[in-house]
C-alpha cells in the first residue's frame, strides 16, 4: 500500500539523493550513484505490491550508499587515480558531504524494517484465513 510509512522513508531518500546529485554534479561517479539511488527509491515506492522486490531494492540501495560513503571518505590521492579530483567537493562541503550517504543509509534501514514488518503482518493474516 502506497500510504505506508516506508513510502515516506523512500521519498526522503529520493529527496536526499536528488540533493546529492545536485551537489556532486561535477563528480561523475557520485552523480551516477546519486541518480541510481533516486531512481531505485522511486521504483521501490512504485513496487508497493511486491514487498520482496522492495526488500531487494532496499538492499541494493544500501550497497550504493555504502559505496558513496566510502568514495567520500577515501583520501584524495587514491581517488585522483581512478575517479578524478574530488577536492572541490571537500572544499565546498567539507565534512558535511559525508552526511548524505549516512542519512540515506539510516532511512533505507527504516524503510527495510517497515517493509519486513508489513510482510510479516501479511503472512500472519494469510495463516488466519
Amino acid at each position: 500500500m502506497i500510504q505506508r510509512i516506508q513510502t515516506l522513508w523512500l521519498a526522503l531518500i529520493f529527496i536526499i539523493a536528488i540533493g546529492m546529485a545536485y551537489l556532486f554534479q561535477k563528480e561523475n561517479i557520485l552523480l551516477i550513484i546519486s541518480a541510481l539511488s533516486a531512481a531505485l527509491s522511486v521504483v521501490a515506492i512504485l513496487r508497493y505490491k511486491d514487498r520482496s522486490r522492495q526488500i531487494t531494492l532496499c538492499y541494493i540501495l544500501i550497497v550504493l550508499e555504502v559505496v558513496a560513503a566510502v568514495l567520500l571518505c577515501l583520501p584524495e590521492s587514491i581517488l585522483a587515480i581512478g575517479f578524478g579530483d574530488l577536492s572541490n567537493v571537500w572544499f565546498l562541503l567539507g565534512i558535511w558531504s559525508g552526511f548524505f550517504p549516512v542519512a540515506e543509509f539510516l532511512l533505507t534501514l527504516l524503510a527495510l524494517r517497515a517493509i519486513k514488518k508489513d510482510e510479516k503482518l501479511v503472512r500472519s493474516m494469510d495463516r488466519l484465513r
